[in-house]
């Protein structure tokens, strides 16, 4: 059985209909549901400067050696996406992006991986 996470993106200059789905695992409604549930929403709303303090944290913890922000968490999300498969239409639609020109920022981190692979393929000429 499927379910799904709904909701409408705050940070965008038209919100009017915009809705993102995405299909979540039962690890991740875990995760959503807690102490923090406030207002109705399975999430509290804070603010990216809080959401990025409480990351920092989590680099810390993780000893990850880059500083964690919720840019840097989306760019992450999109290279994992693409790299697994995903396709660049559907990554348009997660993420909630009107253009595909914006959803291609993320597309240059996967064309290293492509050279590599072509590489290993084709050997060195």
């Amino acid at each position: 059985d499927k379910t799904y996470l709904i909701f409408t993106p705050q940070k965008t200059k038209d919100t009017s209909g915009k809705r993102v789905r995405m299909m979540l695992t039962d690890l991740h409604w875990k995760w959503f549901w807690g102490p923090e549930e406030a207002d109705g929403y399975l999430i509290k709303k804070i603010s990216d400067q809080k959401f990025n303090k409480q990351l920092k944290l989590v680099s810390e913890i993780m000893e990850i050696q880059i500083n964690l922000t919720t840019h840097v968490a989306r760019h992450t999300f999109a290279t994992f996406y693409l790299r697994r498969g995903g396709q660049i239409q559907e990554l348009q639609r997660l993420m909630g992006l009107r253009s595909i020109d914006t959803v291609r920022k993320y597309v240059h981190v996967t064309d290293a991986s492509m050279d590599k692979g072509m590489k290993q393929v084709w050997g060195s000429w």
